[in-house]
């Protein structure tokens, strides 16, 4: 579905949340299957990554026959993965792309390319039937979602006055409601066409403030350090503390050991294990040793839980940053406090869980007292979309008509 250039952008939202939720369900159920239809019922997987094995997975368990992979990567060409042979795109093409549909399984962090460049490309190789995993994820949704931004598209018009609440919020400010705009139309309609490419600022660190000498960086989901090289960066090294939370063993030593190469970090950096919640209490956590490490009922480590107004009770924080795996909504109800006292820069991923396009922006405008919102999006696709709330004396740099 592509919206209407021409209307403004309260006439946009209206016309995407206009779908009665019936529609939206019999949409949903029927879409894959219609592609198949109007192919040989067989199907190319493009990506042998793990999305690309789940799917494979997948539709092996519902009966539908997949003859190939397709990847990019040339090492894996005449290789074998769980039983499929991968092929390169043009042979791929070549071999099946008169007939069978051909699904897009390549999602992750990245500044350029995309699922749309991918299914343009499969289309200029001949492939007559191309789509992105979204139709077989809201068919098979018991199997794939939640994945991420990716949910049930009638589940979303359920709240449709939630979602007009958080767009609201960013009223006026042209760019952050078209982005906002584009993010829900990708969540009900799984449009990848037209959307904004990626912001050019650092992720976290938009031209919209500037860095004050005694800053105190909140980084939760610290990872490896890569968001605290960022901000090293961004204010050459004047400030005044860092606490880093990184509940993920392996992340948390590479943490270490990054600060450890910078000795000018020794007395103002904290690394802390704890994962940042709504409650404390110990909690089970997958350790992955990678960036998404992430709460979760069936983890095999068991990590300590606390909240920021805890852990932060001695700290003067003035800028609070969050990319947890979908714990963001909660980490800020278990910071009410140090937000109100300390009046703190937010930057909160908005991208982990479907709502949070409208949730996070709803309540950090409640928490941070309706303070100025911004919305970015840092990677292709969705992923690394960043909601800032910024009070009004941090703010230096409008954002199209950011109040």
């Amino acid at each position: 579905m592509i919206v209407n250039a021409t209307l403004n952008a309260a006439a946009e939202l209206e016309l995407l949340l206009q779908e009665p939720q019936a529609d939206a369900k019999r949409r949903e159920s029927m879409a894959f299957q219609r592609l198949l239809d109007q192919s040989s019922g067989r199907v190319v997987i493009y990506g042998a990554g793990n999305l690309g094995r789940r799917i494979l997975t997948g539709l092996r368990e519902t009966g539908t026959e997949v003859v190939a992979f397709a990847d990019r990567n040339a090492a894996l060409w005449s290789q074998t993965v769980d039983g499929i042979r991968v092929l390169s795109p043009q042979d791929a093409a070549t071999a099946y792309g008169n007939k069978d549909l051909f699904i897009a399984a390549v999602w992750h962090p990245t500044r350029t390319g995309g699922i749309e460049t991918i299914l343009s490309d499969l289309r200029s190789l001949g492939c007559r039937q191309a789509t992105s995993f979204v139709p077989l994820f809201w068919r098979d949704a018991g199997r794939y979602l939640p994945y991420y931004l990716w949910d049930l598209p009638s589940r979303a018009l359920a709240v449709s006055n939630r979602i007009r609440a958080g767009f609201k919020l960013f009223e006026g400010d042209h760019e952050s409601e078209t982005l906002f705009l584009q993010q829900l139309r990708l969540r009900l309609h799984g449009a990848f066409e037209r959307l904004t490419p990626p912001a050019a600022c650092d992720q976290y660190f938009p031209t919209l403030f500037q860095p004050v000498a005694d800053e105190c960086f909140i980084d939760c989901g610290a990872f490896d350090g890569d968001t605290i090289r960022e901000f090293l960066s961004w204010n050459a090294g004047a400030f005044a503390r860092i606490v880093a939370f990184e509940p993920d063993p392996d992340n948390a030593v590479a943490l270490r050991t990054f600060a450890q190469t910078r000795p000018d970090l020794a007395a103002r950096i904290e690394v802390r294990t704890e994962l940042i919640g709504d409650r404390t209490g110990q909690r089970r956590f997958n350790a992955s040793g990678a960036a998404n490490a992430a709460l979760s009922d069936n983890g095999g480590l068991e990590v300590a839980g606390t909240t920021l107004d805890e852990a932060l009770v001695a700290e003067r924080a003035t800028f609070i940053k969050m990319d947890i795996e979908g714990e963001e909504l909660a980490a800020l109800l278990g910071a009410q406090r140090i937000i109100a006292a300390r009046r703190p820069i937010l930057a909160i991923c908005a991208y982990h869980l479907q709502n949070h396009l409208w949730e996070i922006p709803v309540l950090m405008s409640e928490l941070l007292d309706r303070a100025p919102l911004a919305l970015f999006s840092h990677c292709m696709d969705g992923f690394d979309t960043v909601c800032y709330a910024i009070p009004q004396e941090r703010l230096t740099r409008r954002h199209g008509a950011l109040r």
